[in-house]
């Protein structure tokens, strides 16, 4: 088998681009079908047909959005019986992630398994890590490429869009299609089911013209009015003929200049370099549950749970505070320098003179003579050599705690005496010795009634019931009540702002009748008050939005 290319399964072959350009080792191992993945184009041989993919191998390269047409053109060729090449510039990386994808979506394998079953038969491809990233991402999201079901698809491709517009370049911007509801408050003629109709154009007269004069009165004009008493209708005199000419309104005076042929091409320079906006979804795909986030002016839905972009905590009035210090930590600081110049002290300090040493007597036990330096045993208590440290001036000392107190067990209440009578009859009861727990009390408090009670047979007909199941609780969006932001994906009601083409500037209602400012927005991204850094950030702020539940 040629190294240049190497057969994965049968008909799917990987290699490089020697491979592809060898046409008679592609006749020779009947391949029709040729995947280039590569940026460059080439003359493929006659009567094989070419579906190319061009994309660099680089970390801004978005191979995920490539994968299920590869994926379905080398499946439709494998069905016809056709054998199909997959190759990139050195068959490494490129075409290693190309087929992979192809095995996990179509044969149902992870990550692994597909990157072993190629480097079974190709000992040298390893994809790169942003394409290592991204087949883990394929597979978290069921192999499957969907971005209106998958978020963290959605926030995948905007990613890019982000990092190209930080580059100053303008970019398809990616923005989830959120359905919100009609905005509130309503229209007054959908609420009384109005509708205003249209006059024929007959009787429609056009304003007259302050410049002409007016039309000559040819007769009485007689208006009558009726009276509640039933008198006969009063007549007004007609108007005095002629009537007198107006003047024509004065010019007004123009206080900006026309513009010119050149700043019009500048206009339409600037809107053809507008971003190009690419909504994610439809109202008939995109359905929404759990909880939802609204303006707090005019209730119009903004957000749901799946638009929110979760961010851990960060170090919180710290990260705004660079002076301020954890004073436990500086505490402890100041402990360890003041022993460390004390043992510098003390190593620097002269040795005292040696005193005398007393002259053994003879006649002394030999468990009583000195015993030399040498040959000196440690202390009984090892304790006695330790030093204690003293605290600074103004510290507190605080005091060794006690054993717990132990709280004492609750009596039971003794039962209530019975007739002789029912005495006879009544089961026989448990030893004095062992209390009983009231109905009342916790059983945790006896041990002694609970074992007792444990140990003893219970009846055949007493059958414990299940423990009732917790209800679904809908925790909350934010991850910390230290958050004063709710940082949401770049949505769909956010385009009028966003197709402008600034990096960042404010957030306001969608509605047209409310128009509330509800946070701000920033491409190069924005800090939490909880300390933590979301880029891009996309910030509703809590005290303009309410959270309600699905």
């Amino acid at each position: 088998m040629d190294a240049a290319m190497q057969q994965v399964l049968p008909g799917l072959w990987i290699g490089d681009y020697v491979a592809a350009s060898n046409h008679a080792l592609l006749e020779e191992h009947n391949i029709s079908c040729v995947v280039s993945s590569m940026r460059q184009e080439y003359t493929t041989a006659p009567g094989v047909s070419l579906h190319h993919v061009a994309v660099d191998d680089t970390d801004k390269t978005n191979l995920l959005e490539h994968v299920v047409p590869t994926a379905d053109f080398i499946d439709q060729a494998l069905s016809r019986g056709e054998s199909v090449l997959v190759h990139c510039q050195a068959g490494v990386s490129r075409s290693t992630t190309l087929v992979a994808a192809y095995l996990m979506l179509k044969k149902g394998l992870n990550v692994e398994q597909a990157l072993d079953k190629i480097r079974a038969v190709r000992p040298q491809v390893e994809p790169s890590e942003a394409f290592m990233m991204q087949l883990e991402l394929l597979e978290r999201c069921d192999s499957e490429w969907d971005p209106v079901k998958w978020p963290e698809q959605r926030r995948f491709l905007m990613s890019f869009a982000q990092a190209q517009i930080m580059e100053g370049a303008s970019p398809s911007i990616v923005l989830a299609y959120y359905p919100s509801p009609a905005a509130t408050p309503k229209d007054r003629r959908d609420s009384f089911n109005m509708s205003m109709s249209t006059l024929p154009r007959p009787l429609i007269s056009p304003p007259g013209s302050p410049a002409s004069p007016p039309a000559a009165n040819h007769g009485p004009a007689i208006v009558s009015a009726p009276t509640s008493s039933g008198s006969p209708p009063t007549t007004i005199p007609p108007l005095p003929n002629p009537l007198p000419a107006l003047s024509a309104p004065p010019m007004r005076k123009r206080l900006t200049p026309r513009k010119t042929e050149s700043e019009e091409d500048v206009n339409q320079q600037r809107r053809m370099e507008r971003p190009e906006i690419e909504k994610i979804g439809t109202r008939e795909q995109v359905v929404v549950s759990g909880r939802r986030v609204r303006c707090k002016m005019c209730r119009r839905e903004l957000a749901a749970r799946e638009h929110i972009v979760a961010h851990e905590p960060g170090k919180g009035q710290q990260a705004f505070a660079p002076n301020r210090r954890d004073m436990a930590a500086y505490r402890a600081e100041v402990e360890k320098r003041r022993l460390d110049e004390a043992r510098e002290a003390a190593a620097s300090a002269p040795a005292p003179p040696p005193a005398a040493a007393p002259s053994p007597d003879p006649a002394a036990p030999a468990a009583a003579q000195p015993a030399s330096t040498a040959d000196a045993q440690p202390p009984a208590n090892p304790l006695a050599a330790l030093r204690i440290s003293q605290p600074l001036q103004g510290m507190r000392v605080v005091q060794p705690r006690g054993p717990p107190v132990l709280r004492p067990q609750p009596v039971a209440r003794p039962a209530p005496r019975k007739p002789a009578a029912e005495a006879d009859s009544a089961p026989a009861r448990p030893a004095p010795d062992v209390p009983q727990p009231p109905p009342e009390t916790d059983a945790s408090l006896f041990p002694a009634a609970a074992t007792a009670t444990a140990t003893a047979p219970s009846p055949a007909s007493a059958v414990a019931p299940p423990p009732p199941s917790a209800p679904r609780v809908d925790p909350p969006l934010l991850p910390s009540h230290t958050c004063s932001s709710y940082f949401v994906e770049p949505l769909s009601w956010m385009s009028p702002v966003l197709e402008t083409g600034v990096l960042a500037g404010k957030i306001v209602c969608p509605n047209a009748k409310c128009g509330a400012k509800l946070g701000s927005f920033d491409w190069a991204g924005s800090q939490c008050s909880c300390g933590a850094w979301v880029c891009p950030g996309f910030a509703l702020n809590v005290s303009r939005v309410d959270e309600v539940a699905g």
